[in-house]
């Protein structure tokens, strides 16, 4: 159990994500907070296969496999033909969007304070790029079966995507910050209201109450890695 150790409020914070989901696919329907926490989770996810220090075929198989659990809600409840494939489409391009944001951001802190990028090996074992071939063969899938809906449906407002840039962005800043380097942390909170601003005007997601579940739980994950760090730095003194 040494992983657990090292990161209890992070485990314990993902498997209360999964009773969470559990119990949302068995009795959500078309539940607004229910949609709104699998954004919630989608960003999370999305901005950690970018930021994370996990294998890259753990990371990468995260990134294909997040918007998936949207889809299959709007399969299991949708009215329309369309419908599960429309959210796979643009679920894939906003988690597209927030990976690319946290990435970026990522890259420019570290350009900005000067600290080196970590080297990418390009070896591959056989065993890794067999658990590739099964990312690229769910991804391809997700691909062929996705589709973005019109332009004009509130489900593709351009406000949806770019949603996705503020909290992406912060997310990165806050698992990047460091005690020498405060100003990240304000800039990260600017960003998180930015995305409470932003929001307000989205077609698509008109309720506050609503978006708050989305909120509140990227503030809740932002809120478990820096304790789950700050309690590694304090053991290690």
């Amino acid at each position: 159990m040494h992983w657990f150790r090292e990161r209890p409020l992070t485990w314990l914070f993902w498997m209360a994500t999964a009773c969470i989901s559990l119990a949302g696919f068995a009795r959500a329907g078309h539940s607004a907070w229910f949609g709104m926490f699998l954004e919630g989770v989608l960003l999370v996810l999305s901005a950690w296969a970018a930021i994370g220090r996990a294998h890259r075929l753990a990371r990468g198989a995260v990134r294909v496999c997040a918007p998936l659990p949207l889809a299959a809600v709007a399969h299991s409840y949708g009215r329309a033909a369309d419908e599960a494939a429309w959210v796979l489409g643009v679920a894939m391009a906003y988690g597209l969007t927030a990976f690319a944001t946290a990435g970026m951001a990522a890259w420019g802190l570290a350009i900005w304070s000067h600290q080196r990028p970590p080297a990418v090996r390009w070896r591959f074992s056989v065993i890794e790029l067999m658990g590739w071939m099964i990312v690229v063969a769910i991804g391809s899938w997700a691909v062929s079966y996705a589709r973005m809906p019109p332009w004009h449906t509130p489900l593709l407002s351009p406000l949806v995507l770019v949603d996705a840039v503020p909290p992406a962005a912060a997310m990165a800043l806050f698992a990047s910050w460091r005690r020498r380097d405060p100003a990240s942390l304000g800039a990260a909170a600017v960003l998180l209201a930015a995305y409470a601003a932003s929001s307000q005007g989205s077609a698509a997601m008109p309720d506050v109450r609503d978006l708050a579940v989305s909120y509140a739980y990227v503030a809740a994950w932002i809120v478990v890695v820096r304790l789950d760090e700050a309690s590694r730095r304090a053991a290690a003194t």
